[in-house]
């Protein structure tokens, strides 16, 4: 027997899902709204993009950004030229599109310079400023390069003169893509200067080169002369000191010995 259904109660079933239907079309109505607003902003945001990059676009091709001076400063051994040949200014459009940290970095790992800034100077000028590093000897890595107080190696500059000596037997890596000596030898060349400086600043003018050996001995090949000087690497002030004075002692002596060697303590033997 189907149960009967009072009026209130039919009365109350209907109101239940005009309420419930009411709450769908106002959910729909609310998703809508949303749809609406995310593709208004995606609209705007695309419309944005399109009128910066054809601005972008314009900017890049208008002959006002157009590059027509380069100033570079802080030059002195370096030809401008070979700056601007590193910075490959034949490709650089505009100065809209010039990419200063990656002309700073090709600049960087040529090795010539400490320090690298470039700065835009608009409408059509940018500017490079560099400091350069300067080089206190060459080294032999089978190829020869220049070396500053750091360790930093870079080539030989073409046509140049630098009255420097020599260093061999040491070890060379690469960080950051820019040739540097390993933290060993660059151990190494800071204990020689550190202690050549403790017996007479100006006295490397008097070497030619410098031989690094594994076995704690450095040969000292002497300018202008045919001496070659052996001496301990745990010993080098004492032993310079020791040299300087041999060499003062034999000025007038003839034949010049071939080899002076201080590598056994408190004894030296000329030959």
């Amino acid at each position: 027997m189907a149960k009967r259904i009072g009026a209130n109660q039919r009365l109350k079933m209907q109101q239940k899902k005009q309420k419930v239907s009411s709450v769908k079309r106002k959910a729909v109505k609310k998703g809508w709204k949303f749809l609406l607003v995310i593709l208004l902003i995606v609209g705007v945001a695309f419309g944005s993009y399109r009128v910066y990059g054809l601005g972008s676009d314009y900017l890049k091709s208008s002959k006002i950004f157009k590059v027509d001076k380069v100033v570079v400063r802080g030059v002195i051994n370096i030809d401008t030229l070979k700056v601007l040949k590193i910075v490959e200014l034949e490709k650089i459009d505009s100065t809209i599109s010039l990419k200063t940290s990656s002309i700073e970095n090709r600049l960087k790992q040529s090795g010539y310079f400490k320090s690298v800034k470039v700065k835009r100077k608009y409408p059509s000028t940018f500017e490079i400023i560099v400091e350069e590093r300067e080089a206190v000897a060459f080294v032999n890595l089978g190829e020869i390069f220049m070396m500053d107080s750091e360790g930093a190696l870079w080539p030989i500059r073409v046509s140049s003169y630098n009255s420097l000596p020599i260093f061999s037997g040491l070890k060379d890596t690469v960080i950051e893509k820019s040739k540097m000596l390993t933290d060993k030898s660059k151990r190494k060349v800071k204990q020689f200067f550190t202690e050549l400086d403790k017996t007479e600043k100006l006295r490397l003018d008097a070497v030619s080169q410098v031989e690094f050996g594994d076995d704690n001995i450095i040969k000292i090949h002497l300018e202008s002369s045919s001496v070659v000087a052996i001496i301990n690497s745990y010993e080098i002030k004492d032993d310079l000191v020791k040299l300087w004075n041999i060499m003062e002692s034999l000025a007038n002596v003839k034949p010049i010995p071939n080899q002076i060697d201080l590598s056994c303590g408190k004894l030296a033997f000329v030959r």
